[in-house]
């Protein structure tokens, strides 16, 4: 949508900057606005496509300013490219191919290209950076968390009832000293971005990384669709298993993880003077950290408070099994708690 109205605010620009220096005018101004929204769906299925298959994984291991300057390369060539062939099919359609108009084409190339990068490169040029921008900040911070900032969503405090996820690596210390805190660190690292695919694929939202643990957020609407929130840590396990070879031969193992999952209600907002972030206060935090705590008592992967489970329909592929009602530390009322497994 924001391309969409950059679209018809430069072409009513263009339009009148006519208009204004009585120039001739080829198309209407409506034929304009279907032109330019029509140019800017096929431009904007293009860029979704490269940043998907071709640019999704291949800045996660480096800088944001090193992500925009090849980006922004990236695009400004394609634009060029696609500038020159526009340009000589136009001339392909319009002239008679012999070696005079040739010529002609020739000298008019340069003046036409120039002409073409002013009236769009230059108003469409911040349109395509701040894209790009957006899209990096999203990646790195969590996705919607710029918006979130701009549009002011939390700017005063909120309540919401949201699912949470709290995901931790298994002997966490005794690895640290086989490996030491800088291989460590790397370990963790490639365990992040193996998680990433799975918690964004379940409309999930990175909250926190908390040492070796990520805290995952969704909404309740879309974490109890498809099973999102429970299907998410099982696609995370399916990730790490795909990539055991790589974290064998770079670590000498493949790193076990554990997490617990419930829901409730949160006060949400923006908190800080300095440093500003949208954070979540709550009873449902502890709870669920408590939950995810217990995993290495019960010997469990994943474990899910019944509360959250009622609200489910578990896929065909998971089971359950109640572990019982639990006093909770920190917690006056007691929960049922359930170990959840993938068939």
């Amino acid at each position: 949508m924001g391309w969409v109205a950059a679209g018809i605010y430069i072409s009513t620009l263009k339009h009148l900057s006519i208009i204004i220096g009585h120039g001739t005018v080829d198309h209407t101004y409506s034929e304009m606005i279907v032109r330019t929204i029509a140019e800017v769906f096929f431009a904007g299925s293009i860029l979704g496509v490269i940043e998907v298959f071709y640019f999704t994984d291949r800045f996660k291991q480096r800088s944001f300013g090193y992500a925009i300057l090849v980006k922004s390369l990236f695009y400004i060539s394609a634009m060029t490219i696609l500038v020159f062939i526009i340009i000589c099919f136009e001339f392909l359609i319009k002239s008679e191919f012999s070696v005079e108009n040739i010529k002609i084409f020739s000298g008019s190339f340069i003046k036409d290209i120039g002409m073409v990068f002013l009236t769009n490169l230059i108003p469409w040029g911040p349109v395509f950076l701040l894209s790009i921008i957006l899209l990096q900040v999203s990646d790195k911070y969590g996705q919607g968390v710029f918006l979130k900032f701009i549009s002011g969503k939390y700017h005063n405090p909120k309540e919401e009832t949201r699912i949470f996820m709290f995901l931790d690596i298994k002997s966490s210390t005794s690895i640290t000293e086989v490996l030491g805190s800088i291989k460590y660190f790397e370990l963790i690292n490639d365990f992040f971005n193996d998680a990433t695919d799975p918690i964004i694929e379940t409309k999930g939202e990175i909250y926190q990384y908390v040492g070796d643990e990520i805290v995952v957020s969704w909404n309740v609407k879309n974490g109890i669709a498809n099973s999102n929130c429970i299907r998410c840590f099982f696609d995370i396990y399916d990730a790490v298993k795909k990539n055991s070879g790589n974290y064998e031969s770079k670590y000498g193992l493949v790193p076990s993880f554990k997490a617990g999952i419930h829901y409730g209600e949160v006060t949400v907002g923006e908190i800080g003077v300095v440093k500003r972030e949208i954070i979540y206060t709550g009873d449902v935090l502890n709870t669920t950290s408590r939950i995810q705590e217990l995993c290495n008592k019960y010997n469990q992967k994943l474990i899910v408070s019944k509360d959250l489970l009622e609200l489910i329909n578990l896929n065909e592929d998971l089971s359950t099994e109640e572990i019982g009602q639990m006093n909770l530390r920190g917690r006056s009322a007691p929960i049922i708690l359930y170990s959840v497994k993938k068939i």
